[in-house]
């Protein structure tokens, strides 16, 4: 039993380590995880930690279940059985976390930042491997950077990379491992860059604020609080202040606000189709707002909408809803859109009772990255989202560091 423990222990950090650069070996590690979990659990442990975390369990379970019951009225079944699939994490990861499987919290942390240090290096050395067919600066943006997994969730993880450099840096206090933060922080920083996702510097820009507004309300030395309010406002200087790729990228996105009601609707341009998208999406909602469509029948049903308002350009590309909350009400209608709010909402009030930086800052960027993105509907977005939905609502996070303890999945 404790052989499987220790066996149990590695994969679960291992998950963490392949996010950014094996995304499909999640479900391989889950799977392992549940199987040891399923061997070395008793009944009495999981009736305890019902018990004591069944809020959340339900909840992501209802959501999970949600989907599943949907079928019933779903007509694409091999969509609708496919898009279950995707969500069932939101049923596995807190059957996991009920488990009686152990971590240090600590070391899931330095795997963490690992993983996103391997897959930062892995896009650079790529990125420069084929910058001599379509040279150094289209080499160095979007997916031809992000080639691992897709710009938007590899940048939401390079914020919450950031973040957890930020709350827990690594090692003692010595020059050399100052100085080592600081080289992970700007890999990270430039990997972030790199991605050009607005939605990843529109997640960065919360978190300063949430940042500047917590160290300014904790009795901290003036020095601290004066240090970030500086670090940060020259971080955004940089790369809002200056005429670079995000600069522009935002300057488009604020011309597309002010014209909205005039968007070319054969523009197939990102943030000229998602106003487009989000007017499809609303027409889709109102028609079915109580169970929508059915969870196999979403991107189906916005395709035609489009299709019927003469958008074109996003019916060539098939585009998805681009907002999380708009795609779950499209599918599963205003009931799923309450569990995926309650979700959060539950997330975040343990956060903030708990008086915990790293878990509301966590969850800023979980929020986030579901209003422009469709971060549920890929494997690759649901895993990271549950999981660290689970490590707040359990209480793991706010374990002590410093002692760096092993923490039991309860």
């Amino acid at each position: 039993m404790i052989r499987l423990g220790k066996i149990a222990e590695w994969l679960f950090y291992g998950l963490f380590f392949v996010f950014p650069l094996f995304p499909r070996l999640t479900s391989l590690l889950l799977a392992g995880l549940l199987l040891i979990g399923l061997i070395t659990t008793r009944l009495d442990q999981y009736k305890a930690r019902w018990k004591s975390h069944r809020v959340p369990i339900i909840l992501c379970i209802s959501f999970f279940l949600l989907h599943l019951v949907s079928l019933l009225y779903t007509e694409d079944m091999e969509a609708g059985w496919k898009a279950v699939e995707i969500k069932l994490s939101f049923l596995l990861v807190p059957l996991l976390f009920m488990q009686s499987l152990t971590f240090r919290v600590g070391r899931l942390r330095v795997v963490f930042l690992s993983g996103l240090v391997a897959a930062s290096a892995v896009c650079i050395v790529h990125s420069f491997y084929i910058s001599s067919d379509i040279g150094i600066e289209n080499a160095f943006a979007v997916s031809r950077f992000s080639f691992l997994i897709h710009p938007s969730y590899f940048g939401a993880l390079l914020v919450v990379g950031l973040v957890t450099l930020y709350c827990y840096p690594l090692g003692k206090h010595s020059r050399f491992v100052k100085g080592m933060n600081l080289l992970i922080g700007l890999l990270l920083l430039f990997s972030l860059y790199a991605t050009t996702s607005k939605q990843a510097f529109i997640s960065l820009v919360l978190v300063i604020t949430v940042i500047v507004v917590w160290e300014f309300m904790r009795p901290n030395n003036r020095y601290l609080k004066w240090s970030v309010v500086g670090v940060s406002a020259l971080l955004l200087l940089i790369v809002f202040g200056t005429k670079n790729t995000i600069s522009k990228r935002f300057e488009e996105m604020f011309v597309v606000v002010k014209e909205r009601d005039n968007v070319n609707t054969a523009s197939t341009e990102s943030n000229r189709t998602r106003v487009l998208v989000w007017s499809s999406a609303m027409e889709l909602i109102r028609e079915n707002p109580i169970v929508g469509v059915g969870a196999g029948d979403g991107g189906s049903a916005l395709i035609e909408q489009n299709k019927l308002n003469g958008y074109t350009g996003v019916v060539e590309k098939k585009y998805n809803a681009h907002n999380q909350f708009l795609a779950t009400t499209i599918a599963v209608g205003f009931v799923g859109l309450l569990l995926l709010c309650l979700i959060l909402l539950s997330t975040l009030i343990t956060a903030i009772k708990k008086r915990h930086l790293w878990s509301i800052l966590v969850i800023v960027i979980l929020a986030s990255s579901l209003t422009t993105e469709s971060f549920l509907e890929k494997q690759t977005g649901v895993v990271p989202f549950v999981l660290f939905v689970s490590i707040i609502v359990f209480g793991h996070a706010f374990s002590d560091v410093r002692k760096d303890k092993e923490t039991d999945l309860a």
